[in-house]
């Protein structure tokens, strides 16, 4: 069944990528939803199938949902900044949703710091280098969300380091393939608009979507 599952998704995100390349926004854009609405679902699912852990999981599968309509939102990055802001906003409350179960199931640990101040140095001297454009008028978001989803990536990889099992895996797989899609929507959108980076972006972000889900399926 999980197998059917994941071959569908894959099918379906391969279908997505496709509708990008020939830039069909709106049905585009209904896959896209689609996907991430799947994503929630398998979260949701697990979560309710799970037993004798802490009730704070439930945090992970409210984060996932707050990618669907951030989904739907971010298709408007070229069209309208301020669904492009609500887009922001969304993943940031997707992200908050995340590191609050991460830190208060797992703690604080020296290693996300760390892995974070290296990630966030990382993306200052590409920006830097690679001399991309300005931010505009969601730059306060976008600066604030960058923070957000950098902390959420390294957090997750710290706990698989820190508690390597199974599930944390897919926790860290998930949290790494969050910021490097992250990275390849910055080359896409404020460096260089190749098809290629926009197929990065979408295919290793719902790939790591669903990492997550994956991760309170297999606790």
């Amino acid at each position: 069944m999980l197998v059917s599952l994941l071959i569908c998704y894959l099918i379906f995100l391969g279908i997505y990528c496709y509708l990008e390349k020939q830039d069909n926004f709106r049905y585009a854009t209904i896959f896209k939803v689609l996907l991430s609405l799947f994503v929630a679902i398998v979260s949701w699912y697990g979560y309710f199938n799970i037993e004798g852990v802490s009730s704070l999981y439930i945090l992970i599968p409210i984060g996932l949902s707050f990618a669907v309509p951030a989904d739907y939102f971010l298709q408007y990055i070229k069209k309208s900044e301020n669904l492009y802001r609500a887009g922001i906003i969304s993943f940031g409350l997707m992200h908050i949703s995340l590191l609050t179960a991460f830190f208060l199931l797992f703690g604080f640990h020296i290693l996300e710091v760390i892995i974070c101040a290296g990630f966030l140095i990382y993306l200052a001297l590409i920006q830097k280098f690679q001399h991309w454009n300005d931010l505009g008028g969601v730059k306060l978001e976008l600066s604030i969300y960058t923070v957000l989803v950098t902390l959420m990536g390294a957090k997750a990889i710290s706990i698989f380091i820190l508690n390597p099992t199974n599930a944390t895996f897919f926790l860290a797989l998930g949290g790494f393939f969050f910021f490097v899609s992250d990275f390849f929507l910055g080359e896409w959108g404020y460096r260089k608009e190749k098809y290629l980076y926009l197929f990065l972006n979408r295919s290793i972000y719902f790939i790591g979507q669903l990492a997550l889900a994956f991760y309170i399926l297999f606790i």
